[in-house]
């Protein structure tokens, strides 16, 4: 129980940390980049960013969880992590071939070729709601198109 309870606090997202300008791994806490779990290393990027404020929005802690491709919707499925960050190509082309794991929380049409998701697992629909809520906040208030103009440049 007293993980639990300690874990509310925080939302622990899984991604690679290895796909510029999306999310990748340096060795500082250089330009507010956060803490990997587990490791001395830090991860930055668009998606740390965006998971950043979106627990922000939430007031949670954000935690890291630095895996490989293949173990990210298991970590999802397994509770281990509470979300996935990745481009939505990707996340939306697994979730959609495994629809009993995991949802999309939201998707964001953006002015460059990739999109961002979220997927959570399916019988999570209060956190689902939560980060739907939270990136909703990051749109309305500017965050979000100051966050695409930073990584991929103005929209034209």
């Amino acid at each position: 129980c007293g993980a639990e309870e300690e874990n509310e606090n925080v939302l622990r997202v899984a991604m690679e940390c290895a796909y510029a300008p999306y999310n990748w791994t340096q060795t500082d806490d250089s330009n507010g980049a956060v803490s990997i779990s587990g490791t001395n290393d830090y991860a930055y990027g668009y998606d740390v960013m965006m998971a950043k404020l979106i627990a922000e929005s939430m007031g949670k802690e954000l935690e890291i969880v630095k895996l490989d491709w293949d173990s990210l919707i298991p970590a999802l499925q397994s509770g281990e992590v509470d979300a996935v960050i990745m481009d939505i190509p990707v996340n939306g082309a697994y979730v959609a071939a495994h629809p009993e794991v995991a949802k999309i929380a939201a998707e964001f049409e953006v002015e460059v070729p990739e999109q961002f998701g979220i997927a959570v697992s399916l019988d999570n629909t209060e956190l689902l709601d939560k980060l739907n809520a939270g990136l909703e906040n990051v749109k309305a208030d500017g965050t979000y198109d100051a966050l695409i103009d930073k990584y991929f440049g103005a929209a034209e």
